[in-house]
């Protein structure tokens, strides 16, 4: 919380007078002097012990202010800079591991391919992980393999048209 006040001089000043009285009227820095002296003391010596409990509560802040700034504790520092450490492994670690799923690494490999990635930037990691596919020889993840369901055990002679008739002809074939 930070509050602004103008500076205190050491010793609070009354206003002056204002000589402009012929109209009847009277400021309210000329109302003091109409009170009596005693009232007028009293307000003296509050504004005095005001003024210093603002000195004083002034000069705490900026105390407080210097020791956070100047003397934090070695060991937060320390733990501070070993946690930023780990974010940051951590961050590259995920970054890593992105680009190899990206790339469509099967499931099983994606750790240890994404450990043999190099870069410093996602764009980096991207292609260092299309060049590493393409040295491992791994099958682009566009490319659908065929169902090897499809075609299997029925010569071309066979003109079944139902279900049961390929079954029948596909056991045949395979007995004979």
């Amino acid at each position: 919380m930070t509050i602004t006040e103008p500076t205190n001089p050491a010793e609070p000043t009354e206003p002056a007078p204002t000589g402009d009285t012929d109209n009847g009227t009277t400021s309210a820095a000329g109302s003091l002097d109409e009170l009596p002296e005693w009232a007028q003391n009293e307000i003296r010596r509050a504004r005095t012990e005001a003024g210093r409990y603002r000195r004083e509560r002034n000069a705490a802040q900026q105390a407080l202010t210097a020791r956070d700034t100047t003397t934090a504790d070695p060991d937060q520092a320390a733990e501070v800079e070993r946690l930023n450490t780990q974010l940051g492994a951590a961050q590259r670690d995920a970054a890593r591991l992105r680009a190899a799923i990206a790339t469509g690494v099967p499931a099983d490999y994606v750790a240890d391919f994404a450990a043999r990635l190099v870069g410093d930037t996602d764009e980096e990691l991207a292609a260092d992980a299309t060049r590493l596919r393409e040295l491992l020889g791994l099958p682009d993840p566009d490319r659908k393999r065929p169902d090897p369901t499809q075609g299997a055990g029925l010569d071309s002679a066979t003109t079944a048209s139902t279900p049961a008739e390929a079954f029948a002809a596909f056991v045949q074939d395979r007995l004979n």
